[in-house]
């Protein structure tokens, strides 16, 4: 018993280191977000109302990890297969740990970022 105890308290607190940082894709984008974001930049930093939002603006398909390292926020996007137009995918960022510093990478490379705040 005290086994299945330990074993059960083990995958609670790794469940919840997992959770401390995450990136989703938004369908839903606040108008006041919406507003601000310049269509003429490839990469976007956004923060809004205490939410950090990247936006990205590709004809490709692409997904997103995030983690915080020493006071320093990377976000690492990956573009994969074509599609018919461009448009801009918007990612929350939310995260529980400080930083100071903010990188984007896509497909492996650190890319120049617009901060809008």
């Amino acid at each position: 018993m005290k086994k299945l105890f330990v074993l059960l308290l083990a995958v609670v607190v790794l469940a919840a280191c997992e959770y401390d940082t995450t990136i989703k894709e938004v369908n839903q984008v606040p108008t006041k977000l919406a507003e601000q974001v310049d269509t003429s930049q490839a990469v976007q930093y956004m923060t809004l109302d205490h939410r950090s939002y990247v936006v990205i603006t590709t004809d490709k398909h692409v997904s997103g990890k995030v983690h915080v390292e020493n006071g320093q926020l990377t976000v690492d996007l990956t573009e994969g297969g074509s599609k018919d137009n461009e448009q801009q995918h918007i990612f929350r960022v939310e995260t529980a740990k400080d930083y100071d510093t903010v990188r984007v990478k896509v497909n492996n490379e650190e890319v120049p970022l617009e901060v809008i705040m």
